[in-house]
């Protein structure tokens, strides 16, 4: 979904530095405050490219100029104001986001990526449950997140913030990610939900 007044160039110039971003972030370390990126600056990051890495069927989308609707529970968390001032900051990228609480579970099903922060009271797999058989990127940095029931887990592994794809949940959902995506992550195959 991008805006015909940006030239073929400018996407591929915006596309190369936001792979570029991809992989810088994917080689920060959390403790990367030295740097003057917090952990939830980093993981917003993340949430931020998902949009330009997986692609979404046209049926995941009210109408065909929507905006990519990114869900929360809890706005005040520190991933999602990390999330809200990317939006802010990115004007430029010819895709339009918005960020949503969701105050019920049958909101999600007007989401396109739903993130579960590790601090939110809202049970895992109740939130799987209301969105199943629906196109909605589920992503959290829960322990266990991509095993137990959902599609990416933001996981810490030796001090660094590692994105972990379960590609059979992420099938399910008709979602697809492009192989520079998967490159960057790691890949787990099972549908073991609980």
């Amino acid at each position: 979904m991008f805006f015909p007044l940006f030239t073929l160039a400018n996407l591929m110039r915006l596309r190369f530095l936001t792979l570029l971003m991809s992989l810088l972030l994917a080689l920060l370390p959390v403790q990367a405050h030295a740097e003057g990126f917090s952990e939830a600056e980093i993981k917003g990051a993340y949430l931020y490219n998902f949009a330009f890495y997986i692609q979404w069927p046209q049926t995941a989308f009210v109408e065909p100029a929507t905006s990519l609707q990114y869900c929360v529970f809890d706005k005040g968390s520190e991933i999602a104001k990390a999330l809200a001032e990317l939006f802010s900051s990115e004007s430029n990228t010819g895709q339009q986001f918005e960020l949503n609480v969701v105050t019920n579970l049958s909101a999600i099903q007007a989401c396109q990526l739903l993130f579960i922060d590790q601090n939110d009271t809202v049970k895992s797999n109740t939130v799987i449950a209301a969105v199943a058989d629906s196109s909605v990127l589920t992503v959290s940095d829960r322990k266990g997140f991509a095993q137990k029931w959902g599609m990416v887990e933001l996981r810490i592994e030796s001090g660094r913030i590692r994105p972990i794809i379960n590609t059979v949940r992420l099938s399910a959902a008709k979602l697809s990610a492009s192989s520079k995506l998967l490159r960057l992550v790691k890949l787990i195959d099972v549908d073991t939900g609980n």
